[in-house]
């Protein structure tokens, strides 16, 4: 389970990078290697059938920030299975209706 969470957690490290690095150079050595890792690595490595690193962001309006995006998790992180959790407002289980009450919620507490 936790390779599934990599693709989402490397995505959003990627975009953090891209608006946040000013030197070229680690821009490219970062890039670089997020390759290797996403379009080198066999999946079997992983005993996945896809590479986990290999993943496309989607994204979710963003309740706390208005007019910002989320990135959705690449893979529930099943905080929900505890006691009393729930699940979070970017998890990928969370069906649309699910996720907009949860919007409406936190918009209550603001």
């Amino acid at each position: 389970m936790i390779w599934q969470q990599f693709g989402g957690e490397i995505g959003m490290l990627r975009e953090y990078i891209a608006q946040n690095e000013t030197r070229e150079e680690v821009l490219e050595r970062f890039n670089r290697n997020f390759l290797l890792l996403s379009e080198s690595i066999s999946p079997e490595l992983f005993h996945r059938n896809r590479n986990p690193f290999k993943h496309t962001i989607r994204y979710t309006d963003n309740p706390y920030q208005a007019g910002e995006q989320l990135a959705l998790r690449s893979s529930c992180c099943l905080y929900f299975c505890r006691e009393n959790g729930e699940k979070c407002y970017v998890c990928p289980r969370l069906k649309d209706e699910e996720r907009e009450e949860k919007r409406m919620k936190i918009l209550a507490t603001l």
